[in-house]
């Protein structure tokens, strides 16, 4: 099978793209930066580089592409530009699509689009979900809402056909990031405790999951979360970020409510002081509940769909 990558040289594109060389596919890899000097010794691998906000370059027809892998996604840039990059570059990605006659396109899209205010404490998150409304006008979770909008009318045409992922916090063993922590900044933590999971998928794993989607006929349109399997509870997480030194030397753990109430607090203070647009999200309301409420996390779809099998424990 010959597929498109998009995102190739990020985190999770390289072990993608591994992935899908190992199983014998064909692959055109597209990048707009530089292009990793490894990749000059693999077999069955084209490079593209072209910039997606360039539609003038991206010409996919008479390359013979069965599916295109969409991957590629910015998500610490200006909201402005994190729109530019997540909508703009896949309208001008599908249009491109479209006039190659590409009939299938894999795409890696967040949980952030839930709508996690309005489910309860400890609910069990899966694809049945709501959706958050997407008011915000440029920020990620809006962003990607728009984005899987963009992918439905995709696969609604013709006999076009859509997959969507939404991965959980993925990491390795030199990378995890705070973002289910609490709030740090400046040498001082005010950490969430609760009795919930982390959705965390480690990136080989997530890279096994996305390439069976790729080789899977599914339905026209499919919605997929992707985590692991023993998901670490709040406290493992804490433990694990600071084993790894990312939490500040100054931290103190709260009960996820008192933490909350104090962030509605200072977010209501702010927002009546005209400095809402400023914020970081933790202390607005769905900022707050996306990524400090309490929850549990499904990958039953994934694994019966994807026939997947996920990678080792969260350490």
């Amino acid at each position: 099978m010959k597929m498109m990558l998009t995102g190739a040289s990020g985190f999770i594109g390289e072990p993608v793209l591994d992935e899908l060389l190992s199983r014998k596919h064909q692959l055109i890899a597209l990048v707009r930066s530089a292009v990793p000097t490894r990749w000059s010794e693999l077999e069955n691998l084209e490079v593209m580089q072209a910039d997606l906000l360039e539609p003038q370059l991206l010409d996919l027809r008479q390359k013979g592409i069965d599916v295109v892998l969409h991957l590629a996604a910015v998500t610490t840039q200006s909201p402005s530009q994190q729109f530019a990059d997540t909508v703009t570059a896949t309208s001008n990605l599908l249009s491109a699509v479209r006039q190659a006659g590409i009939r299938r396109i894999v795409a890696i899209s967040s949980t952030a689009v839930l709508d996690y205010r309005r489910m309860g404490a400890l609910t069990l998150i899966d694809e049945h979900a709501p959706l958050a409304d997407g008011g915000a006008c440029c920020d990620y979770p809006t962003s990607k809402l728009q984005q899987e909008r963009l992918l439905r009318e995709f696969a609604g045409e013709g006999a076009n056909a859509c997959t969507v992922l939404r991965p959980g916090l993925a990491y390795d063993e030199w990378r995890l990031t705070a973002a289910y922590a609490g709030i740090c900044s400046k040498g001082i933590g005010l950490l969430a405790s609760h009795d919930g999971e982390v959705p965390t998928i480690e990136v080989r794993g997530l890279a096994a999951a996305i390439a069976n989607a790729t080789e899977r006929e599914l339905d026209r349109w499919e919605v997929i979360h992707l985590v692991d399997d023993s998901l670490p509870r709040q406290s493992g997480y804490l433990s694990a970020l600071q084993r790894r030194g990312l939490l500040p030397r100054l931290s103190l753990r709260l009960p996820w409510r008192v933490l909350q109430g104090l962030c509605y607090f200072a977010g209501s203070l702010f927002t009546a002081l005209g400095y809402r647009d400023r914020l970081p999200e933790v202390l607005l309301p769905q900022g707050f509940s996306r990524r400090l409420k309490p929850f549990r996390f499904s990958n039953a779809k994934a694994k019966k769909l994807l026939a997947w099998v996920p990678g080792r424990e969260f350490v």
